[in-house]
């Protein structure tokens, strides 16, 4: 999502430049989703409509493509715990799981026809939910490759080398899920998703080295919650959590400024909030931007974004402390994701 990585490379970038300041808070809030699923939709149930025609297709595609038995069927598991995991952050909806598969399998095939209306309607209501989340394809891979390395000295004896392998392991899931409206039937959401992650491991034989990387179904079942996680926060808000770093002044040159860094530090946020607009009162200008700031951070934990937003753009404007610049686009940038997400979350009626 565009707007989250701009979001973390403007934090990163506050957080590089005062990296040698301290003290720091961290805390949590929540994300909206990437897709506005309709209000409407407070109950969605998952299922698995990747399962091949019958247990011998599935056999025979195992063969064919070197996968385990049953793989992909325990990856797709995994990729629905991950869409769960999310939706337990906010609890947008209430989630819930169909433990029957389904689906008409085929080995080789790009874009999976949607589910028929009857099967939509008959998971729905048999689960009395609003939408029906589903795999339609899932597919899983995972490819070792070996290569040799330069050799290393050994160190019990300097005039002779241990040779060096590496075993590469590259796992990846391929999954096109769709969110259907029970009701009509409608696509709410479509994607065709993929995740991958690669594992390495070095030993003095490829034999070793291979020996050292992760089970296939182990690696397979990693990526497929990690790629459950990816999509469930594309359709429910998700927890982050970010860190904001105070500045501090010189000692013992303006007592409000020091006593409100010390509140800080042990969370009272009350009583620094009123040092920092004391110190605004009577400090020089580059103090005045700091306490600004500190301000800022501190209505932003209370969740006062305008507030903190004001401050952080006085901070900049009127004392000229360049790092509030970023700081107060990053407050911009929460008080949009904080709208739309007080939407995501209204309930019907309402």
């Amino acid at each position: 999502m565009k707007r989250t990585y701009l979001l973390f490379m403007a934090m990163g970038l506050v957080a590089g430049i005062m990296s040698c300041s301290t003290p720091r808070v961290s805390f949590d809030y929540l994300l909206p989703a990437e897709v506005n699923l309709p209000i409407s939709v407070q109950r969605l149930v998952v299922v698995d409509h990747s399962a091949p025609q019958d247990e011998k297709w599935d056999i025979a595609e195992g063969l064919l493509t070197g996968e385990g038995v049953g793989q992909d069927r325990e990856g797709v598991l995994n990729l629905i715990a991950g869409i769960k995991e999310i939706g337990l952050q906010s609890n947008r909806y209430e989630l819930l799981r169909e433990d029957q598969r389904y689906g008409k399998g085929k080995l080789i095939e790009n874009i999976p026809d949607p589910m028929e209306m009857t099967l939509i309607r008959s998971i729905g209501k048999k689960h009395g939910a609003d939408a029906v989340l589903a795999i339609d394809k899932f597919d899983s891979d995972f490819i070792v490759t070996t290569a040799r390395k330069d050799d290393k000295k050994d160190p019990k004896d300097t005039t002779k080398v241990i040779a060096q392998y590496e075993a590469r392991g590259v796992a990846t899931v391929k999954a096109y899920i769709r969110v259907y409206d029970v009701s009509t039937g409608h696509i709410l959401d479509e994607i065709k998703h993929s995740d991958e992650f690669v594992w390495t491991a070095v030993a003095t034989t490829a034999a070793q080295a291979i020996l050292q990387l992760m089970s296939k179904q182990k690696a397979v079942n990693d990526v497929s919650y990690r790629a459950g996680l990816a999509y469930g926060r594309r359709i429910a808000p998700a927890s982050v959590q970010v860190t904001r770093t105070f500045y501090k002044g010189p000692k013992n040159k303006y007592a409000a400024f020091d006593s409100g860094v010390r509140r800080a530090e042990v969370g009272d946020w009350y009583g620094a909030m009123k040092d920092f607009e004391n110190t605004v009162l009577v400090a020089d200008p580059k103090m005045q931007g700091k306490a600004a700031y500190n301000l800022a951070i501190c209505l932003e934990v209370l969740n006062r974004l305008e507030e903190a937003q004001g401050w952080a753009q006085d901070a900049y404007v009127k004392y000229g402390l360049s790092h509030a610049k970023e700081y107060q686009a990053i407050l911009q940038q929460r008080i949009y994701d904080r709208d739309e997400l007080l939407l995501q979350m209204e309930k019907p009626g309402k």
